[in-house]
């Protein structure tokens, strides 16, 4: 048995998704498949599937009544395959799908392994999902996202160089194991205001997790370059955050001119309530 969830186009969010599950049962659900590889499809009628990937379910919290599921590790399959649980190919397409379902022991079986093998490596779950700025997402569709390219003296580039290519708000790298690829990600200052100056006062060298932090308002900037937390702030990021900057100030760039616009963050601060 596996779990399949509905993946729209707000929960993709680079290699990591966010699913956004109403239910009293969905947090138990969380905790009973947290760790065991989860099947990720498309729906628009109840019971009526198509799997496109299969992830790890990594992580989970609760904001109200809506319970969200982090899922990791993401695999696409290699072809898409259309599965029926529950109802068929005639119900009426004005019901709501569902957005999680359970697939049967032989689909369940047949779609892992199709995904392919794969090497998980245990992480610090900080159960929150992981922002990115990709140029495609992970089913090869245009991202909504911006801020990404690689190509030298992009905006990109030119502000993963002023922070050395370590997150401002943890110092740790965010290059990969092998060293062969950068893991950071850039978020504007102030995404809201639409700026597009390509200034790297106006961008943030930071991890995933710290980014979706940043862009949700669980994080912010103070005026000496302080990091303001937001009293959600799980507590694994909260230990991350002491143990790696005990200090509780950005990690900034050698040129004065490249540190964060204090102006572009009040603003951010401001609309989260700091």
């Amino acid at each position: 048995m596996a779990l399949i969830f509905n993946i729209r186009a707000q929960d993709q969010v680079h290699y990591t998704i966010a699913v956004r599950i109403i239910g009293s049962d969905a947090m138990r659900i969380a905790d009973s498949f947290r760790g065991e590889r989860v099947v990720l499809g498309e729906s628009s009628v109840a019971g009526v599937w198509t799997a496109v990937a299969v992830g790890t379910l990594s992580g989970s919290w609760r904001e109200g009544a809506v319970t969200k599921m982090v899922i990791t590790d993401i695999t696409p399959l290699p072809h898409p395959r259309r599965l029926v649980t529950h109802g068929d190919l005639e119900t009426d397409a004005n019901g709501e799908p569902y957005g999680l379902d359970v697939l049967e022991e032989n689909d369940a079986k047949t779609i892992l392994a199709e995904s392919g093998s794969y090497d998980h490596l245990e992480a610090l779950q900080l159960m929150v999902a992981e922002d990115a700025d990709p140029v495609e997402d992970i089913f090869g569709r245009a991202s909504i996202y911006e801020d990404a390219g690689t190509a030298e003296g992009s905006f990109f580039h030119r502000v993963i160089s002023a922070y050395k290519g370590r997150c401002a708000f943890t110092g740790l790298s965010q290059r990969s194991l092998d060293g062969k690829r950068m893991e950071a990600i850039v978020a504007r200052v102030d995404a809201a205001s639409g700026s597009q100056q390509a200034s790297v006062s106006q961008g943030l060298a930071v991890s995933r997790t710290v980014a979706f932090c940043y862009r949700n308002g669980v994080l912010a900037i103070g005026e000496d370059y302080d990091i303001l937390r937001s009293p959600v702030l799980c507590a694994e990021l909260r230990a991350l955050l002491d143990v790696t900057n005990p200090k509780a100030l950005l990690f900034l760039p050698q040129e004065k001119e490249d540190w964060p616009d204090l102006e572009a963050a009040r603003r951010h601060r401001l609309r989260f309530g700091y």
